[in-house]
């Protein structure tokens, strides 16, 4: 983490999957990702999910939302479709809140039978 507080990845062994990358080309994608910005911006949040369908269902589970994430005060910045490379983008773009303590990253799903190397 930098001192401004944004995440930064580095990669050194590079492949498709592990490098960040936008999906701009999805409509809503890169709104959806300015409006969970703003959101981690003016949060206190202790928790952070991040990832992709998976880690956004988990609140289709109300009883286990609620007694696990949200008296934790939890972020849920899932995003269907996502692969590794779109998490790593979106985290590469976001200021986490300072009182964050815990961060989840669920994601990979997506990638399985497209990329391989």
């Amino acid at each position: 983490m930098t001192n401004d507080g944004i995440l930064e990845f580095y990669n050194y062994n590079a492949t498709l999957a592990t490098s960040p990358e936008s999906r701009d080309y999805r409509i809503g994608w890169i709104q959806n990702h300015h409006d969970q910005s703003e959101l981690a911006k003016s949060s206190n949040a202790n928790i952070l999910l991040i990832g992709d369908s998976i880690a956004l269902g988990i609140q289709r589970y109300p009883r286990v939302w609620y007694k696990y994430f949200e008296k934790q005060n939890t972020l849920n910045f899932g995003v269907s479709g996502d692969k590794t490379q779109h998490v790593l983008w979106r985290l590469n773009q976001l200021s986490l809140p300072e009182t964050l303590k815990y961060g989840v990253i669920h994601c990979g799903s997506n990638n399985l039978g497209h990329d391989s190397t």
